[in-house]
């Protein structure tokens, strides 16, 4: 039986009893699941829509500051997810310390902590989602045989993954097309950096259907699939899955929907968003991968109508 806890913007977790329960009762099942739940008429304190369009120079200074601190952890990441954990299954309790530091740190330099969910910071939801394995999964190999984390989390794999953020995350409203609309999550323990047993997302934001075709190589290896809007011929980007049965799925009726996370610059280096497909109920989406517009499409997806979607 799980314990039920709700969280507002000002309300923050305690490591005690996680390490309370861990110290006395070694080898045994740590403090029973709880339920955290955050919702969008609750503020995201140091979350990306907090800047105002008309910033001052201090304003700037403390963008630069909280872009120099997830700067930080994506190199963090980049390293982590390369090395080997005698436990997969640890994949989130091995680098809760970390986790903690970085919002400890928060706290500390701005003034208010970030909230961390399924690996992923709310302060930088857009940057923090786009990551990508760095070559994709061989499904027979390296499934995991949990789920522990969801399909937008880098933490469900057992691979190296990049996180695709340039040095300086783009924190600015202006540079994000999707909006944050609530989350779920439920921890395995009280210890609010380690293992969840479920995580959602909540997102307003446009879809759009899409379709793949022949695959290109990039450095010897399948780099991806020329992309365009169901219905049309012409290409407006390139679909890169993160395993390697990915591209076989869309050889059915099955529907497949491309979600634009950020606005995406000239030259054209990272991912501008995900690929999705629908599971469950109609507004549950599971992520396949990301994809990249092609420099004429930069504003193909933009400005289409925002729903509020579940990411599971």
């Amino acid at each position: 039986m799980s314990m039920a806890r709700v969280y507002g913007a000002n309300d923050s977790s305690s490591e005690s009893d996680y390490e309370s329960s861990s110290s006395s009762n070694s080898g045994e099942v740590l403090a029973k699941p709880v339920q955290v739940s955050y919702h969008e008429d609750k503020s995201i304190t140091g979350s990306e829509g907090s800047e105002g369009s008309g910033r001052s120079e201090a304003d700037q200074d403390f963008t630069n500051l909280r872009s120099g601190l997830y700067s930080w952890w994506f190199q963090v990441l980049g390293d982590y997810t390369s090395r080997n954990l005698t436990f997969p299954s640890d994949k989130f309790a091995a680098i809760s310390c970390l986790a903690k530091e970085l919002n400890t740190t928060f706290l500390n330099e701005t003034g208010s902590e970030d909230n961390y969910v399924a690996g992923i910071w709310l302060g930088a939801l857009g940057d923090c989602l786009l990551w990508r394995p760095q070559w994709p999964i061989d499904m027979q190999r390296e499934r995991p045989k949990l789920d522990r984390a969801p399909s937008w989390s880098w933490a469900r794999w057992d691979v190296p993954c990049t996180p695709c953020a340039d040095n300086w995350p783009k924190l600015r409203p202006e540079c994000r097309v999707m909006e944050y609309a609530g989350h779920t999550v439920e921890l395995m323990t009280s210890n609010r950096y380690g293992g969840i047993k479920n995580a959602t997302l909540q997102i307003r934001v446009g879809l759009a259907e899409i379709t793949w075709y022949d695959a290109f190589e990039a450095s010897g290896r399948v780099g991806g699939y020329h992309m365009s809007m169901t219905g049309s011929q012409e290409r407006i980007g390139v679909v890169k899955f993160d395993t390697t049965d990915g591209h076989e799925r869309g050889k059915g009726e099955e529907k497949f929907y491309a979600m634009q996370v950020m606005v995406q610059n000239v030259p054209v280096h990272n991912p501008a968003g995900l690929v999705l497909r629908k599971v469950g109920n109609e507004h549950n989406y599971e992520r396949l991968g990301v994809f990249q517009l092609d420099t004429e499409h930069l504003e193909t997806l933009s400005a289409l109508r925002k729903d509020i979607i579940t990411l599971v």
